[in-house]
């Protein structure tokens, strides 16, 4: 009875399914990273701990308060952002949001949307009333890009997402 050459085979390819790396976020991120993880792969001193809590609403859940980390202020496609990673249970959404509030404007989020598009393709946009969406689909993430303006009450919001695939997408 040889059966020690399919359970080793067996065995060592569990123990590569178990050691697989997390899969990737944004940047040097990884879905399901803690705030000491995420500080350790990116550049000392960049990601650090954020000073108040956020409340914070996901679609399946109720809102809820959680400390952040994050990076105060990064470049992208010429746009100044904040980033702040959600990490409660493990890196679970990456939102990235403009330093300051002039900054949400129609110049950025195309300034954004061309970068998005030249890294991911086309994506899916749409638009409802006064808030336009696009969306990016990655092998790892979700990537929703918005920009809101109620001229009405002179209210503009821009804000970068990147949200895990739900895991039945991955495989």
């Amino acid at each position: 009875m040889r059966l020690s050459g399919p359970l080793v085979i067996l065995g060592l390819a569990l123990a590569s399914w178990a050691e697989a790396p997390l899969p990737s976020a944004w940047s040097r991120s990884s879905w399901g990273m803690s705030p000491t993880d995420l500080k350790a792969a990116f550049e000392p001193g960049q990601v650090i701990d954020l000073k108040e809590a956020t409340k914070y609403r996901v679609a399946d859940r109720e809102a809820f308060e959680a400390p952040m980390v994050g990076i105060p202020s990064i470049e992208i496609a010429g746009v100044d952002l904040k980033v702040s990673f959600l990490t409660e249970g493990g890196l679970h959404q990456v939102n990235l949001d403009p330093v300051t509030k002039t900054d949400s404007n129609e110049t950025n989020l195309q300034r954004l949307e061309l970068a998005l598009t030249a890294k991911y393709g086309q994506p899916f946009a749409s638009k409802d009333g006064q808030t336009r969406t696009s969306q990016w689909k990655t092998p790892t993430a979700l990537i929703l890009l918005q920009y809101t303006d109620l001229k009405q009450i002179s209210f503009r919001s821009l804000w970068l997402v990147y949200l895990p695939l739900p895991k039945s997408d991955l495989l």
